[in-house]
């Protein structure tokens, strides 16, 4: 049990089937409620929505594509600290520096004389 400002962390050596079900129907569940809301507040029927977005991404090759594509700097971030996390040093920003490398490599490609990408 570890002290954490006013929180106390322990840890739980096993979960039971029935509390990781309810946990992901309580992390599930109210982010898709509270879309719902949004789109009937912008006038759009929520349940339609939901299926144009779930035939546009699931059920299409494309719809994998960009999944995949915005999923993988993701999964790479993740297991890249993997090993931070096995040292016991917690990073909790690599969305956003993968966003800081992205923007300074982007200004290093634009902004200086670099050999041809052929060649690089």
């Amino acid at each position: 049990m570890k002290q954490w400002g006013p929180f106390i962390i322990e840890e739980e050596p096993f979960a039971s089937p029935f509390r990781i079900l309810l946990i992901s129907i309580f992390s599930l569940v109210p982010p898709f409620l509270i879309m719902a809301f949004i789109f009937w507040i912008y006038g759009l029927d929520p349940w339609q929505t939901y299926e144009v977005i779930f035939q546009s991404l699931i059920a299409s090759l494309w719809g994998w594509a960009e999944i995949t594509r915005r999923a993988i700097p993701l999964l790479l971030c993740g297991t890249g600290l993997v090993v931070a996390f096995q040292a016991k040093f917690w990073n909790i920003g690599a969305e956003g520096q993968l966003l800081a490398g992205a923007v300074a490599a982007t200004g290093i490609a634009l902004f200086t004389e670099i050999p041809p990408p052929w060649l690089v």
